[in-house]
C-alpha cells in the first residue's frame, strides 16, 4: 500500500513591509473584497486601459488637480450640488439637448467662438447655426433680415404688442381653432376673397351703432368698423350711404365711404379714381390718390413709380434712397439731401450744386469761394454777409428778401439810409425810440396833438 504524504509549502515574502505577490507576472491583491494597489502612495488601477476608482461608492479622479469622469461617454459631476465642467476653459452644459446656463442671473454662452451677451436685457443665441431663445419671456432673432420662430410648433411674433403673420402674403391666425383678427379695433375676415360672418347661423352686424336688417339673410358682412356696411343683399346693388364719397363698384369687396380715401374694388388691378394722381403699380398694395405724394407699397423700402427717375416721397425735400449714403439724383452734380441747407459731401473741396452761382456748405456762415470778393448766393438780390452788422443797401451787398428792407438784427431798428430816419412801416410815422415822442422832421416842431 502506498501512502501519500502532503507537505504544506508556505510562500515567504522577503519584504514584510509590502504585500507579496507570488506571481510576478500579475498584480496581487491579498484582499479579494478590495482593489489592490501595490504602491500605497498612488491610486492603483489594475486595468491600464480604463480609469480605476478603488471606491465604488465614489467617483475616482486619478488627477487631483482636475475633476474626474469615470464614464467617458457621459459628463460627470462629482458634486451633485454644482454643475460639472470637465473643460475649465469652457462652460459646461450637462444636458446636450438643451442650452445650459450655470448662472441663472446671466445669459449663458457655451461657445466661446461666438458672441456672448452677459447682459440679461440682451438676448443671446449661442449657436449661430440655430435660432435660440434663452428667455421665454422675450424672443430673440439673431438675423434681423429674417423672422425668427424659436418654437417650430408655434408661430412667433417679434412684436409682443402686435399679432404676427409669418407670411405677409396671407392673413395669419395664430389659433387655428378660432378666427383671428390682427386688429382688435376692427373685425377680421381670414379669407380676403370672401365675405366673412363669424356666426354662420345668423346674419352678422359688426357695428352695433348701425341698424341691421335681420331678414336679409344674404346681407354682406363688413368686418371693418371704419367702413360702411351695405345691408342690401342683392349682389348687383352697391350701397353708398354717403353720395359725396367714392363708391365701390364691386359688391364682393368692402366699401369705404370716406371721401378722403379712395377704395380699390378690384384686388387684382390697381384703381386710380384720380388720373392726376400717381398710381401704385403693385396690385397687392394700397393706393394713395393724393397727387402731391407718391405711394410706396412697401413701408420698409422707398418706392419709385418711375424706374427711370429717382423717387422722392417728400416733394419738399430731395430724396436719397440709401440712408447710409448721400444721394445725388443728378450724377453730373453734387446733391444736398436737406432742402434747408446746402450739402457739402467732400470736405476737401468746395461744392456748388449750381455752377452759375457760388455755394456755401455751412448754412450758419456765409461762404465765399473767392476771398477777393463778397459772395452773393442770389445774383438778383443784395446780400449782407455779416448778420451781426447793419445792412447796407449797396448793390454789391445782399438782401435775401428783395420785397422788404432787410434788418439783420431783429432786436434793433434798422435804417438803410444813414442820412434819414428809417420807418419800417410806410403807412405810419416811425419813432425809433418808443419811450420818446418822435419828430420825423428835425427842422420843424412835431406836435402829436392836431388842433
Amino acid at each position: 500500500m502506498l501512502s501519500i504524504t502532503l507537505t504544506l509549502i508556505s510562500v515567504c515574502n522577503p519584504n514584510p513591509s509590502t504585500i507579496f505577490n507570488p506571481n510576478p507576472n500579475t498584480l496581487y491583491n491579498p484582499n479579494p473584497s478590495a482593489v489592490y494597489n501595490p504602491d500605497p502612495s498612488t491610486l492603483y488601477n489594475p486595468n491600464p486601459s480604463t480609469i480605476f476608482n478603488p471606491n465604488p461608492n465614489t467617483f475616482y479622479n486619478p488627477n487631483p488637480s482636475a475633476v474626474y469622469n469615470s464614464n467617458p461617454s457621459t459628463l460627470y459631476n462629482p458634486n451633485p450640488n454644482t454643475v460639472y465642467n470637465p473643460n475649465p476653459s469652457a462652460v459646461f452644459n450637462p444636458n446636450p439637448s438643451t442650452l445650459y446656463n450655470p448662472n441663472p442671473s446671466t445669459v449663458y454662452n457655451p461657445n466661446p467662438s461666438t458672441l456672448y451677451y452677459p447682459n440679461p436685457s440682451i438676448i443671446f443665441n449661442p449657436n449661430l447655426n440655430t435660432l435660440y431663445n434663452s428667455n421665454p419671456s422675450a424672443v430673440y432673432n439673431p438675423n434681423p433680415s429674417t423672422i425668427f420662430i424659436p418654437n417650430p410648433n408655434t408661430v412667433y411674433n417679434p412684436n409682443p404688442n402686435a399679432v404676427y403673420n409669418p407670411n405677409p402674403s396671407t392673413i395669419f391666425n395664430p389659433n387655428p381653432n378660432t378666427l383671428y383678427n390682427p386688429n382688435p379695433s376692427a373685425f377680421y375676415n381670414p379669407n380676403p376673397s370672401t365675405l366673412y360672418n363669424p356666426n354662420p347661423s345668423a346674419v352678422y352686424n359688426p357695428n352695433p351703432n348701425t341698424v341691421y336688417i335681420l331678414t336679409l339673410v344674404l346681407a354682406v358682412y363688413n368686418p371693418n368698423l371704419s367702413a360702411v356696411y351695405n345691408p342690401r343683399p342683392h349682389p348687383s346693388a352697391v350701397y353708398n350711404p354717403n353720395p359725396s364719397a367714392v363708391d365701390s363698384p364691386d359688391p364682393s369687396t368692402l366699401y369705404i365711404p370716406n371721401p378722403s380715401a379712395v377704395y380699390n374694388p378690384n384686388p387684382s388691378a390697381v384703381y386710380n379714381p384720380n388720373p392726376s394722381a400717381v398710381d401704385s403699380p403693385n396690385p397687392s398694395t394700397l393706393y394713395i390718390p393724393n397727387p402731391s405724394a407718391v405711394y410706396n407699397p412697401n413701408p420698409s423700402t422707398l418706392y419709385n413709380p418711375n424706374p427711370n427717375t429717382v423717387y422722392n416721397p417728400n416733394p419738399n425735400a430731395v430724396y436719397n434712397p440709401n440712408s447710409s449714403t448721400i444721394f445725388n439724383p443728378n450724377p453730373n452734380t453734387l446733391y444736398s439731401p436737406n432742402p434747408s441747407a446746402v450739402y457739402y459731401p467732400n470736405p476737401s473741396t468746395l461744392y456748388n450744386p449750381n455752377p452759375s452761382t457760388f455755394y456755401n456748405p455751412n448754412p450758419n456762415t456765409v461762404y465765399n469761394p473767392n476771398l477777393s470778393a463778397v459772395y452773393n448766393p442770389n445774383p438778383s438780390a443784395v446780400y449782407n454777409p455779416n448778420p451781426s452788422a447793419v445792412y447796407n443797401p449797396n448793390p454789391n451787398l445782399y438782401n435775401p428778401n428783395p420785397s422788404a428792407v432787410y434788418n439783420p438784427n431783429p432786436s434793433t431798428l434798422y435804417n438803410p439810409n444813414p442820412s434819414a430816419v428809417y420807418n419800417p412801416n410806410s403807412s405810419a410815422v416811425y419813432n425809433p425810440n418808443p419811450s420818446t415822442i418822435f419828430n420825423p422832421n428835425p427842422s420843424a416842431v412835431y406836435n402829436l396833438l392836431i388842433t
